[in-house]
């Protein structure tokens, strides 16, 4: 059988500083060849690019990254732990900051809840759930 894991299919752009109108724009690329093996993204960080532009030219921020991956049918979803402890990211006025799976912890079993999913056995294995996955990446203020 045939396992697919294409991350990009639906790949979802969002920023978000707590205001309708973020200064923050983020967006995600997940770069190829792709696989259900989390062991193979978390060898290779550089293989999750996130960019973030503070677009505010005044002002720096403090943020977190945030998000979450799903299949496209819905059974499967993982997503980040608001209460995880984790230090703040630092963006400067006007900068645009390049992170990676390091700094977005999707992949990390304490960081993220598991829905549809066996998390014991994603642990075991290191393999998600056959499908086709999208992931939606956000920064939040750092509280």
């Amino acid at each position: 059988m045939l396992r697919s894991l294409l991350l990009p299919l639906l790949m979802l752009l969002a920023g978000g500083v707590a205001r309708a109108q973020s200064p923050l724009n983020v967006t995600i690329a997940v770069l190829p060849p792709y696989s259900p093996d989390l062991s193979v993204w978390l060898a290779n960080p550089n293989r999750i690019l996130i960019t973030v532009q503070n677009r505010d030219p005044t002002r720096a921020y403090d943020f977190r990254l945030a998000g979450f991956a799903e299949n496209t049918d819905g059974s499967t979803r993982i997503e980040t732990k608001d209460e995880y402890p984790i230090a703040p990211l630092r963006i400067e006025p006007g900068a645009v900051r390049t992170l990676n799976l390091n700094d977005f912890k999707i992949f990390d079993g304490n960081a993220v809840r598991f829905k549809g999913a066996d998390k014991d056995l994603i642990g075991r294995t290191k393999l998600l759930p056959e499908g086709v996955y999208r992931v939606c990446v956000r920064a939040l203020e750092f509280k």
